[in-house]
């Protein structure tokens, strides 16, 4: 997105705090915020309300900025684009750009016309995780299942957008990059070097922004604990095999035009399948509004030779 677009995600941020109960963002209150939180008891953040959950956890991830998240919309195709910027890091996930990723799910939420999403990373990198800085700075128990749990809710926001989702993977997709690849998006497109890899018990953790869940419903349980608990990166082509990855693609033109080879339907139809496809929508009453639609009679109405009885011969 341009600088215009940025503020505008910045504002939904702001206004989204603003409703959950906290008005105001100041220098003071992001700085207190971890002092707050080891006066927790252990458990207290299963019983935060999900509003101020929310809210601790959006003042906890102002702490640390770096990056940006740049969204396009193309009207004509329905597809947006988003970008990791964040080129001299390998687009490492900080507190900033999770802040992003959440404004440009809302955004995306209000777009009746949007049928497909593209996630990648910029300078031919996907993603190389979670910031350093936000681990070194976060060390409390009460912190790491605020940080996960939001990172959940910001993942599952995209993944339940009625948009088809694709992360298209140059370099690598590591840790938390390898999280969003599959606990956000529908589909992941890799480029012929690319690897994706959940090496978090190299830095001494499991998975925690959804990307378990996610990788066992893709390759299986045992699959994903092979995976998971060696570290080990997944070239190309063994991602397909196993069916973790969807295809390969030599560059983002060719994951563009992948995403646009399946979002041709007209947007009410691309985003019942979608809907259906995730349960998000009862799939029968999906089907029965797009029979008395105008895609359908469009469709019809196009193939009226079809339906003509032949013209017998003389």
């Amino acid at each position: 997105m341009d600088d215009r677009q940025h503020e505008v995600c910045k504002n939904n941020r702001i206004k989204t705090i603003a409703a959950a109960g906290e008005t105001d963002i100041n220098h003071e209150s992001r700085e207190n915020v971890g002092d707050e939180m080891q006066r927790w008891p252990n458990n207290i953040c299963r019983r935060l309300s999900t509003a101020s959950l929310l809210t601790n956890a959006r003042l906890l991830l102002a702490r640390f900025p770096g990056g940006r998240v740049d969204l396009s919309q193309d009207q004509q195709t329905g597809i947006a684009t988003v970008r990791l910027d964040r080129p001299d890091k390998k687009n490492a996930i900080s507190g900033q750009i999770l802040l992003d990723l959440e404004a440009v799910a809302d955004a995306l939420s209000e777009w009746s016309g949007g049928k497909g999403l593209l996630i990648h990373g910029s300078g031919h990198f996907f993603c190389s995780g979670g910031d350093l800085a936000m681990s070194k700075g976060t060390s409390t128990y009460e912190e790491g299942l605020l940080l996960a749990q939001f990172a959940q809710h910001v993942f599952t926001k995209l993944r339940s957008l009625p948009l088809v989702s694709a992360a298209f993977v140059e370099g690598a997709a590591l840790g938390g990059g390898a999280e969003l690849a599959t606990a956000a998006c529908d589909w992941r497109l890799l480029a012929p070097t690319a690897k994706l890899g959940f090496v978090h018990v190299r830095m001494g953790l499991s998975p925690g922004w959804g990307g378990t869940a996610a990788l066992s419903r893709l390759v299986g349980p045992s699959r994903a604990l092979e995976l998971i608990t060696s570290g080990r990166l997944v070239a190309c082509q063994e991602a397909i095999a196993v069916g973790l990855v969807t295809d390969e693609v030599d560059d983002l033109e060719a994951a563009t035009r992948w995403l646009q080879a399946r979002t041709a339907a007209p947007a009410e139809v691309v985003r019942a399948c979608k809907e259906a496809a995730t349960g998000a929508r009862d799939e029968a009453e999906l089907h029965a509004k797009l029979w008395a639609g105008e895609a359908k009679l469009e469709a019809l109405r196009r193939r009226v030779k079809h339906l003509a009885p032949k013209a017998q011969k003389d």
